[in-house]
C-alpha cells in the first residue's frame, strides 16, 4: 500500500497544479519583454543610421502592443478492472497523467509610413524646445550637440567640415550653458499658452557666476539690458533680442551620426558609401555616438547590427556613445509619440 500512495501523490499535485498561475508569470515576463524591447530599439535605431550611411531607405516599426496567453491544463486518470476473478491491486490498478502547457504571445506592430514618417522624420524640431529641454536639465552637451546645427552662428562640429574657430566657440557655448544648469542660472518659459514663443530666462544675481552669464551672452550676442530673448530657428546671428537657433530633423540627426561610423574602406573604395567625417581641425564635438565596423560580431556590444555582410556596434566600454546613443533613443520615441495618431495596428503576428 505505500507504494500505491507514491504512486497517487505526483497525480494529486499535477491535479492541484491546474489552478491559477498568471500572477505567478508578472515578475518574469515583465521583465523579459522590457529587456528584449529595449534591445529590439537600440537595434532598430543602430540599422537605420547604418542604412542611411550607406544611401538606403529607413523602416521603424512600434511595438504596438503585446498579449501573452496562457493555457495549463492537467488530467488525471485511475482505473482498475472489478470484474476479474481474484481481483489483485497489483495487477489491476492503473494510473494516468497529462500536463499540457501553452504559452502564445501575440505582438502587433505599428509601421511608421507615409505622412506620419515625413513629419516625424524630416521637421526639425521647434528651437523653443530645446531651451525648455534644457531648463527641465536635459544635459546641454547631449540636446545641442546633437539636435542643434549652429547656435547664433556658432557651428555644431559634429557636421564636419566645421571651421575649427566656430566648433570650439561652440563647444564654449555648450560648456558654459552645462554650468549655469548646475548653477540654476538658466531657464525657458513659454509666453501665452502652449503654443506661445519660447523665450530664455537667464539669472545674474549671482555674483561667483557673474562672468558665465556675461560670457554666455556675449556668445548669444544678447546686449546688455535685454530680457527674456525669443528663441527662433534660423541661421546666423539674429537681432539683439533674439537667439537664432539652426536645428536638426530626426532624419537628419540619424544621418550626421551615420556619417562618423569607421565603415570598411573597402565599402568607401567601391563606392557604396562615403568617406568618414572628421573632427573639424582636432576640435572634437561634444556629443557624438562612436559605431565600429567588422567581419564578425564583437562579443561584448551594447548594440550590435548586421548589414551588407558586415557587423557594426558600439562598445559597451565606450560610456560617452552609449550616453549619447541612448539619448537617441529617447529622442526617437519622443518623435514617435508626437506623430502617433492611435490608429489601429497594420500587423499582427502571433508568435507561439
Amino acid at each position: 500500500m505505500p507504494n500505491r500512495l507514491a504512486l497517487l501523490l505526483p497525480l494529486a499535485f499535477l491535479l492541484a497544479s491546474c489552478g491559477s498561475f498568471g500572477p505567478a508569470t508578472v515578475a518574469h515576463d515583465r521583465l523579459a519583454y522590457a529587456r528584449v524591447t529595449a534591445d529590439s530599439a537600440k537595434q532598430q535605431a543602430l540599422l537605420n543610421v547604418v542604412r542611411l550611411r550607406y544611401g538606403d531607405h529607413i523602416s521603424f516599426f512600434r511595438v504596438g502592443q503585446v498579449v501573452s496567453g496562457y493555457t495549463l491544463m492537467g488530467e488525471g486518470r485511475i482505473g482498475a478492472d472489478i470484474f476479474m476473478p481474484n481481483w489483485q491491486l497489483d495487477d489491476d490498478l492503473s494510473l494516468g497523467a497529462l500536463l499540457h502547457y501553452e504559452d502564445r504571445p501575440t505582438i502587433t506592430y505599428d509601421p511608421m509610413t507615409g505622412v506620419e514618417l515625413a513629419r516625424s522624420m524630416l521637421n526639425p524640431f521647434p528651437p523653443g524646445e530645446l531651451f525648455l529641454m534644457l531648463a527641465a536639465g536635459y544635459p546641454a552637451d547631449l540636446v545641442l550637440g546633437i539636435m542643434a546645427r549652429s547656435v547664433e552662428g556658432l557651428p555644431n562640429g559634429l557636421a564636419g567640415d566645421v571651421p575649427a574657430d566656430g566648433a570650439a566657440r561652440f563647444d564654449e557655448l555648450v560648456a558654459l550653458i552645462a554650468r549655469a544648469q548646475a548653477a540654476g542660472l538658466i531657464g525657458a518659459k513659454r509666453e501665452s499658452g502652449e503654443q506661445g514663443q519660447v523665450v530664455l530666462l537667464l539669472r545674474e544675481d549671482e555674483s561667483s557666476a557673474k562672468d558665465v552669464i556675461t560670457r554666455l551672452q556675449a556668445l548669444l550676442g544678447l546686449t546688455a539690458g535685454v530680457s527674456a530673448p525669443r528663441i527662433v530657428y534660423g541661421t546666423g546671428p539674429g537681432a539683439p533680442n533674439e537667439i537664432v537657433v539652426q536645428t536638426r530633423s530626426m532624419m537628419e540627426v540619424l544621418a550626421t551620426l551615420g556619417s562618423r561610423i569607421l565603415v570598411p574602406e573597402s565599402d568607401v573604395a567601391a563606392g557604396r558609401t562615403p568617406d568618414t567625417a572628421v573632427d573639424p581641425a582636432g576640435v572634437a564635438p561634444v556629443a557624438q555616438v562612436r559605431i565600429h565596423s567588422s567581419n564578425l560580431p564583437l562579443r561584448n556590444a551594447f548594440a550590435s547590427v548586421s548589414y551588407a555582410g558586415h557587423w557594426f556596434w558600439i562598445d559597451e566600454e565606450d560610456y560617452p556613445s552609449k550616453r549619447a546613443f541612448s539619448f537617441l533613443l529617447l529622442l526617437l520615441a519622443l518623435v514617435e509619440r508626437a506623430g502617433d495618431q492611435q490608429q489601429a495596428p497594420l500587423l499582427t503576428i502571433p508568435t507561439g
